[in-house]
């Protein structure tokens, strides 16, 4: 059976701590090994490094890290898509959805577009393309594919399928569909909405209506002056369209005008017929 080695025996006295003695058992002051005092050291060397880098330098943290996976996501696949094969409206509404293809048609829409139809679409030499009208064809993403790549010549839109490459010529087609529908305030609607037809635009006065100080039109009646008997004999009715009843009688001088109506009214006379008119020889 080994000796307890007393306090006074201990090689390590010196290392004790006094008042660190708890039921007999007592706490030296061991000094920590050197591997670990380094790694202490060098985690805070590295958190400083790290510290500047992230927060205070140009470091992408996380979120950056995150956008560079979703945007290598949706290159792929927008290649995905072009690899499908023949332009459809399927093909093109995928790609109308997707933010990759979305980006990069509108940098081709403001290379190529934004001068005719403005930044947003909202028009300018040519038409809207955020609303609901459309000139040519209904509005599809077929349809807007086709105008696109063919252009309308008469108009001066060139055709883009033989200046832009195919992928982007889907591509701005795509940003095309994703501005449908979304009503900038610009130009005033042209053309036609799905199932109805957009009214046009009144430009200058209406041909009914007219102007002051425009010359009456040759062989325009003219109304007799007042208390002056017209040509015939015969004064004037109210309305020059409408002709007299043939038979009815006006009123007594002095009494108030008469509507006419298709059946008679009190103030309205008949001539009694005479023996002459049923027949007579004389």
């Amino acid at each position: 059976m080994s000796e307890r080695t007393t306090p006074a025996e201990d090689p390590q006295r010196d290392l004790l701590i006094d008042d660190h003695n708890y039921d007999g058992i007592q706490e030296y002051d061991n000094p920590l090994p050197k591997w670990w005092t380094y790694i202490f050291f060098g985690t805070f060397v590295f958190s400083v490094g790290y510290g500047i880098h992230y927060l205070v330098g140009s470091g992408a943290g996380i979120h950056d890290d995150y956008l560079a996976e979703m945007e290598a996501f949706e290159k792929a696949e927008e290649k995905r898509l072009m690899a499908m094969g023949d332009v459809s409206e399927d093909v093109l509404s995928q790609m109308a959805s997707n933010a990759s293809s979305i980006t990069k048609g509108k940098e081709t829409y403001a290379s190529v577009c934004q001068q005719c139809h403005g930044a947003q679409g909202e028009g300018k030499i040519g038409p809207n393309l955020t609303d609901e009208a459309w000139i040519h064809g209904d509005g599809s993403m077929m349809a807007i594919y086709g105008t696109v790549a063919d252009g309308v010549l008469a108009k001066g839109m060139p055709e883009w399928k033989k200046q832009l490459s195919p992928t982007d010529l889907r591509s701005v087609v795509a940003y095309l569909g994703s501005i449908r529908n979304t009503n900038v305030p610009g130009k005033e609607p042209q053309g036609t909405v799905p199932g109805k037809l957009v009214p046009p635009r009144p430009e200058g006065p209406s041909p009914t209506v007219p102007t002051e100080g425009a010359p009456e039109p040759p062989g325009a009646p003219t109304e007799a002056p007042a208390g002056e008997p017209a040509a015939n004999g015969v004064a004037p009715s109210a309305d020059p369209e409408t002709p007299e009843p043939h038979g009815k009688v006006g009123p007594a001088a002095g009494n108030e005008p008469a509507e006419f109506s298709d059946r008679p009214s009190s103030t309205t006379q008949y001539r009694a017929p005479t023996g002459h008119d049923v027949g007579s020889d004389s």
